[in-house]
């Protein structure tokens, strides 16, 4: 009988701990839910603000003009106006070292233009 008491004894302080244990995490989980509540009513108070956009001031255009760089098509136009022969797709690959193939671009948009005209196959001079 004794034996029996002990161990009812030892179940009654096992389940006052946790009894108190119970108890320790529901004031816990009360605690969080009006912290919850509290920022979920600071969350529909509070305006949103956008941020402010910082704007520089417009930059004054400088008093004297720059040099224009000079394109392939006026590198190109330069080279055929200077020859009063024309001049050849491979003068003018020597001279600027440019591709065949943007040579002969620059060389048809030349001619659409009307700037440059073929003197015979493979010749340009300046129109």
């Amino acid at each position: 009988m004794l034996a029996l008491r002990r161990v009812l004894e030892s179940i009654e302080k096992g389940l006052e701990g946790l009894a108190q244990r119970t108890k320790d995490m529901q004031r816990l989980l009360d605690n969080l839910e009006q912290a919850l509540a509290v920022e979920q009513t600071k969350a529909r108070r509070a305006p949103v603000r956008k941020k402010a956009i910082r704007r520089t001031p417009a930059k004054k255009p400088s008093a004297r003009k720059r040099p224009s760089k000079s394109t392939g098509t006026d590198v190109v136009l330069a080279i055929i106006g200077k020859s009063r022969k024309g001049a050849t797709t491979a003068q003018i690959k020597a001279k600027t070292g440019y591709s065949e193939r943007k040579i002969w671009d620059i060389v048809n948009r030349l001619k659409k233009q009307g700037k440059i005209k073929s003197e015979k196959k493979g010749v340009y001079m300046k129109a």
